[in-house]
């Protein structure tokens, strides 16, 4: 299991590891030092562990108030685009099982990674992971897209201390944008 503290809004640049006793396939570092049973090259910064830290103390405390918060703006963000009118459909379901901070949209009629270039500055959303910009989503092809719908679907996430007006406005952006493209076809 591997861990970014930015991710948890630490600091960037430090990460974790965990390795389960046993593990099924051999861990070996692409380089290291003889430090941390030479899965670590060097000494850690500890201001980012001290930072690290921290924030994983704060998800803790924050867990349940921030996966309530999150599943509120979701549901704010999904009910304006379809007040709107927007017709979209969610990749994966909205089930129990679902992080309510993630949602991965799909837009028929649309080029994603062009809506992105087009909002950029208004709207803050991706067309897929960073590690993997340019090729299709794993995830988005293990559910059963295509390559094509892969490239209308967009990921947005729903991160602390959002309000319900900017999620609004962005939902409106994006339908309008749709809506635009739409009309052009």
């Amino acid at each position: 299991l591997t861990l970014s503290a930015h991710k948890i809004y630490g600091p960037q640049g430090i990460g974790a590891l965990y390795v389960r006793p046993a593990p099924p396939l051999v861990i070996a570092p692409l380089f290291g030092g003889r430090g941390g049973q030479s899965l670590r090259p060097g000494t850690l910064p500890l201001a980012l562990a001290a930072g690290f830290g921290a924030a994983c103390r704060l998800a803790v405390a924050r867990q349940s108030a921030d996966a309530r918060d999150a599943a509120r703006n979701r549901d704010v963000f999904l009910s304006e685009m379809t007040a709107r009118g927007l017709v979209f459909a969610v990749n994966g379901a909205l089930a129990t099982k679902t992080l309510p901070h993630i949602i991965s949209l799909r837009i028929d009629g649309i080029d994603a990674a062009d809506m992105m270039l087009a909002l950029a500055g208004d709207v803050a959303f991706s067309t897929g992971s960073a590690c993997r910009r340019g090729k299709p989503s794993a995830v988005l092809a293990a559910l059963g897209l295509a390559p094509a719908q892969s490239a209308q679907s967009l990921r947005i996430c729903f991160g602390r201390g959002l309000e319900a007006a900017p999620l609004r406005h962005a939902a409106g952006l994006i339908a309008d944008y749709a809506a635009g493209r739409a009309s052009m076809a």
